[in-house]
């Protein structure tokens, strides 16, 4: 005689056919029932819980260091914006930037992104696995008569995948 399933615990799990299916955390119920027919007699109803724990969320820590000279007089000058990811997943979308101050321009940057009047750089990158960097290399020129690498710059990477370490997403110099 067939066995049929029900869950007694719809938050947590339900059952289609003889298949388990979890909607939520908490305490997971199934009860079995076999009915009876002129033969036999209905068996018992049997349950049996567990607990279904919630999975994970997926989270990214990234983390920007940026590389630049002390000092740059008038002219260009090399700046090194790397984003690492420390989390336990990959990051995915990732949008990172490099800010320039007065007196500074941004002159040559990776694929053209140049943005904002020469006053910064803005990258992007699909994702960025657990444990890996990206790097990305920018002229930086300082104009005649400015002050030079005195004047403020920093760099930003933000992120869609959930990032708790906000703190490491923002270098200044």
């Amino acid at each position: 005689l067939p066995v049929t399933f029900r869950s007694g615990s719809a938050a947590v799990c339900s059952v289609s056919g003889s298949a388990v299916v979890f909607t939520g955390a908490g305490s997971c119920v199934i009860d079995a029932d076999q009915a009876g027919n002129t033969n036999y007699r209905a068996a018992p109803e049997a349950s049996q819980s567990f607990t279904v724990s919630a999975a994970p969320k997926p989270s990214a820590d990234l983390a920007v260091t940026m590389s630049a000279p002390a000092k740059a007089g008038p002219g260009p000058f090399t700046v090194t914006v790397t984003v690492t990811d420390h989390g336990p997943t990959a990051a995915a979308a990732i949008y990172s930037g490099l800010t320039v101050g007065p007196g500074m321009s941004v002159t040559a940057a990776p694929g053209g992104s140049i943005v904002a009047h020469g006053l910064g750089a803005a990258f992007y990158a699909p994702s960025l696995g657990s444990g890996r960097s990206v790097t990305y290399t920018v002229t930086v020129t300082v104009a005649s008569g400015a002050k030079g690498v005195e004047a403020l710059f920093g760099a930003t990477a933000s992120t869609v995948t959930p990032d708790p370490q906000l703190g490491n997403n923002l270098t200044a110099i």
